[in-house]
């Protein structure tokens, strides 16, 4: 009888540990998950500031000319767009894929760049000229969800006329 009654205290003190490890664990992943978000913001964050000094506008018709073969080099400013879309493109990946929280990512990007900084029109663009819809497509899909409502006009938007 007795050790009947310490077979269902050990199954029970078994139970909760499993209970407590399961807890932790998932707690230790979603910890570890937005450590990985600020990371990556930080990278978008990075990629925002070369772009500052450039003119969303004028880098996004060099980057369409030189995809387009009317245009041979790259300009800085084309560079440094490009490689900021880059960036915003793995945070979409990552947003798309639940790897990353899409409320957190929304929150901040928007507090980085204003809505015309990255349009669905100049990423369409973009596919034409590459020939590749795949181009930026986990970024494309994300502002189609979520446009991105910038509070703080950080990047300059395109100048009126622009491709985009």
């Amino acid at each position: 009888m007795v050790s009947g009654a310490w077979l269902i205290v050990g199954t029970l003190a078994a139970g909760a540990s499993a209970v407590f490890a399961g807890v932790q664990i998932l707690l230790s992943r979603r910890d570890a998950n937005r450590r990985a978000v600020l990371d990556l913001l930080q990278t978008v964050d990075q990629a925002g500031q070369e772009v500052l000094p450039h003119n969303i506008a004028e880098a996004q018709a060099g980057s369409l000319a030189v995809y387009r073969g009317t245009d041979t080099e790259f300009s800085e400013g084309a560079r440094a767009y490009l490689a900021f879309l880059n960036t915003l493109d793995l945070v979409a990946f990552s947003v798309n894929n639940g790897l990353a929280d899409r409320k957190l990512v929304v929150k901040h990007v928007s507090t980085l760049l204003r809505a015309e900084a990255v349009t669905v029109a100049f990423i369409r663009s973009l596919q034409g000229a590459t020939d590749d819809e795949r181009t930026y497509e986990d970024l494309l899909d994300l502002i189609e969800k979520q446009p991105f409502r910038g509070r703080l006009p950080r990047i300059s938007p395109p100048a009126e006329g622009s491709p985009t």
